[in-house]
């Protein structure tokens, strides 16, 4: 890089924030960290601070993000937000790391596997990236993935599109989730 610039992360404001949010949303069981993209580029070193403050659960982009943490961290959970090939779920299971079903093609790719996994099953409320979008078929996924008793069904999200502050569309995307 031919420029002079750098990152600084203050873990103070990271600490601050994550305490604002917790302070917030008191009910929630669970409080996600998303640091896929190495912490958005400030680096894993962030995490830390965020478990330290409350956040009980970690997201990233993909298995080897996930794999890296867990050497990092043995016991938070994380959440593999992109599909993973199915050839390499074992990992996840060795690793404990959460998967995410977005389709049916991807149930009746996994249905049968014999070993443990944590599943997050996502919905496309409207992002239209990844996500089941007919409520029938996530009915009938859902039912295919209960019949294996190594499966454990964690969660359900959706990616929401925009910010939220004063945006219909948010609200149109709320409703479909």
């Amino acid at each position: 890089m031919y420029r002079k610039t750098y990152v600084e992360v203050n873990l103070n404001c990271i600490e601050n924030n994550v305490k604002k949010i917790l302070n917030k949303y008191n009910n929630y069981k669970y409080y996600f960290g998303v640091v896929k993209g190495n912490a958005y580029g400030h680096g894993f070193g962030v995490i830390n601070t965020m478990i330290k403050n409350g956040i009980n659960y970690l997201a990233v982009s993909n298995l080897d993000e996930a794999i890296e943490i867990r050497k990092l961290n043995k016991e938070i959970p994380i959440l593999c937000l992109q599909p993973i090939n199915v050839e390499f779920l074992n990992m996840c299971s060795k690793y404990n790391i959460a998967i995410t079903v977005s389709s049916y093609e991807y149930v009746k790719k996994i249905e049968n596997l014999p070993f443990n996994l944590k599943i997050h099953i996502k919905i496309n409320s409207g992002m239209n990236r990844l996500g089941f979008d007919d409520p029938n078929l996530l009915k009938i996924a859902i039912g295919d993935l209960e019949k294996n008793k190594n499966f454990y069904l964690e969660g359900i999200f959706t990616h929401m599109g925009t910010l939220g502050i004063n945006d219909p569309y948010w609200d149109i995307q709320l409703a479909n989730f």
